[in-house]
């Protein structure tokens, strides 16, 4: 069945600034501006005075009202990482052989050592505007942060399953979170 108006609205906080033009996102705060295009998903996305934004979609059914929530939730995702930021957490994990992880280049480049009692250097390099950095409250743990949360957190599963590529096996001993 179709309904004929479906729409969400988000809030914009104070010290965020979001331009929308053609299906385009622009979001910009303290931490830095963050772009997305939703060209492809036939919505209307448009700004309703200075702290509000209106998605909705005309006649659609069940399937095409889930891009709704899916397009809210990409924009608020981005609201929040020009505001706070995002981290996630990587801790190396051994029994016998233990891993090192350096960073090198500022934070964009990763590289793996001595996994598995291996010589075979692995090398992860992050998105840009993501870092790499390696914590010092806590051995063996590694912090990758940016603004986008699709950069970050496709660099951490880069980073957790470049280990694993060249081995047979499973996740038994490695990079784990």
């Amino acid at each position: 069945m179709k309904h004929i108006q479906s729409s969400k609205t988000i809030v914009i906080p104070a010290g965020v600034d979001v331009k929308i033009k053609a299906r385009k996102v622009s979001v910009s705060g303290p931490r830095g501006k963050l772009e997305r295009d939703f060209r492809h998903v036939h919505l209307d996305i448009e700004k309703i005075g200075r702290h509000k934004i209106l998605v909705r979609k005309w006649f659609g059914v069940r399937k095409e009202l889930s891009k709704i929530r899916t397009v809210s939730s990409h924009i608020e995702n981005m609201i929040k990482g020009v505001r706070q930021g995002y981290r996630y957490k990587m801790r190396s994990v051994y029994a016998h052989f233990p891993i090192n992880v350096t960073v090198h280049e500022n934070g964009s480049l990763v590289e793996i050592r001595n996994f598995l009692g291996e010589k075979f250097l692995r090398r992860v390099r992050m998105p840009e505007g993501v870092t790499a950095v390696i914590s010092t409250a806590q051995k063996d743990e590694l912090y990758i942060e940016g603004n986008d949360l699709e950069a970050v957190s496709g660099a951490e599963f880069e980073g957790r399953t470049k280990a694993w590529r060249l081995c047979e096996g499973g996740v038994k001993a490695g990079v784990i979170d």
